[in-house]
């Protein structure tokens, strides 16, 4: 029988590689964990998974070299990416003592928008409930025009304007990347389902925040170690819970004399069963909300995600996101570094740099065991923790060796591991992204 659709083709030909991919000796899946029902129609949707081919990998670097590198069963052409500026806050002074609450009134009604996010006040280290000269204003889905009237507000009823724009410095930041599966012909909830799934896995399992942030203090306490979110709502609670685990779990008690030689995340990342596997309705993070930086990737189906008040998106709104929120601080001016002082900075901004500065998508590569085929121990690895998970598995193995005096390196091996470890660069989602 012939199919009836272009989409039931499609559906046949994917069915077709998939049980190839299957049947090859050197491949593997990995399930998409599903463990709590966000929206109505999410029901019915379970046994989807990630493929994975291996091949050998690049021999030009003695890091890869004797290596099979794991790349998954996707195409990039099937989604559109969007980005954006989720919210800005500026830090402004003004020459008389000032509440808060004054602030907002003043600023309140000149930015009021439709469908726009609101204003925030706080002090200027972001204190809530201040009183003071110097404030920090957050602003949710800003344009320049929006926040051209709020300094023009503040600066008309607190102190004679002195110029066009008045003087602030931009102080943090969140931008966002959204990725939207693209609409085929006759596509049923089901395929636009299964396609954002497998992207919101695909960015989460592959996902390297840059080694150097890694031994950033951002990342150094054990509450900003990469972990995840979850809303469960039990049944018969009234309000939704949250619960968080870390990426990789360190052991209860205190750790062996020797793991102070290394990176604590790195020692207790070096054991299989410290490694866990992110839920598709959790929120992933790495990093801490109040530091410097922090990165959020979601599987988008809610707005207002607070239990009961969370809004069912429609489906076509359902979305794949990143998120990447940057805050000054006292030791580091993370925007200045980026040369973004003031608001007109943005306008000429190449927010791709923020992706090469900060976080980056990698293929790992494995170890090839005797057979021929992957160990096994960084498979099961790549399956919990993906290539995050899989990076600190790999640097932490290092470290244990060279610390023990054991060889860390094969013959013809690299002598150290540079800042993408074992992994290689995902060049055609990095350029997506």
């Amino acid at each position: 029988m012939f199919p009836h659709t272009c989409a039931d083709r499609d559906r046949i030909i994917d069915d077709r590689l998939h049980n190839a991919l299957d049947a090859m000796p050197h491949s593997f899946k990995i399930p998409i964990e599903i463990n709590q029902k966000r929206v109505d129609d999410e029901a019915g949707f379970r046994d989807l998974s990630l493929r994975y081919t291996l091949k050998d990998a690049p021999a030009g670097q003695p890091v890869t070299r004797g290596r099979l590198i794991a790349e998954p069963v996707i195409d990039l052409n099937d989604y559109s990416f969007e980005a954006g500026i989720d919210w800005i806050a500026v830090q402004v002074s003004l020459v008389s003592w000032t509440s808060w609450r004054e602030l907002r009134t003043i600023i309140k009604p000149a930015v009021q928008c439709a469908g726009k996010g609101g204003v925030f006040v706080f002090g200027p280290k972001w204190e809530e409930n201040y009183s003071g000269t110097d404030f920090i204003i957050r602003m949710n889905d800003p344009t320049q025009e929006r926040i051209h009237k709020m300094l023009l507000a503040l600066w008309s009823k607190l102190q004679a304007p002195r110029t066009f724009m008045p003087k602030h410095r931009v102080v943090g930041l969140e931008v966002f990347v959204d990725v939207y599966p693209k609409k085929r012909d006759d596509d049923t909830p089901r395929d636009l389902w299964a396609r954002r799934a497998v992207m919101s896995d695909v960015l989460r399992k592959h996902v390297i925040l840059d080694g150097e942030w890694l031994k950033h203090e951002d990342f150094g306490e054990k509450d900003d170690w990469p972990r995840f979110v979850e809303t469960l709502q039990k049944p018969g609670m009234t309000k939704a819970e949250k619960k968080t685990q870390k990426l990789i779990r360190p052991k209860p008690g205190t750790p062996p004399d020797l793991s102070k030689k290394m990176d604590e995340i790195r020692w207790w990342a070096r054991d299989v069963k410290q490694h866990s596997a992110v839920p598709l309705s959790a929120t992933m993070y790495i990093g801490g909300k109040s530091r410097t930086l922090m990165i959020r990737l979601q599987d988008k189906v809610q707005d207002q995600r607070k239990g009961e008040t969370a809004i069912d998106l429609e489906p076509s709104q359902r979305r794949s996101r990143i998120e990447i929120q940057m805050k000054n601080s006292e030791e580091l001016n993370i925007l200045g570094g980026l040369k973004i002082e003031r608001v007109e900075d943005l306008r000429t901004f190449e927010f791709k740099k923020l992706r090469k500065a900060f976080f980056g998508f990698q293929l790992p590569t494995m170890e090839r065991a005797a057979t021929g085929a992957p160990k096994e121990e960084e498979v099961e690895v790549m399956k919990r923790s993906g290539s995050l998970g899989l990076d600190l598995y790999q640097r932490g193995h290092w470290d244990h060796a060279k610390i023990t005096g054991a060889s860390a390196r094969r013959e013809g091996g690299p002598r150290r591991l540079g800042r993408r470890g074992y992994s290689c660069m995902w060049s055609s989602l990095n350029k997506k992204v």
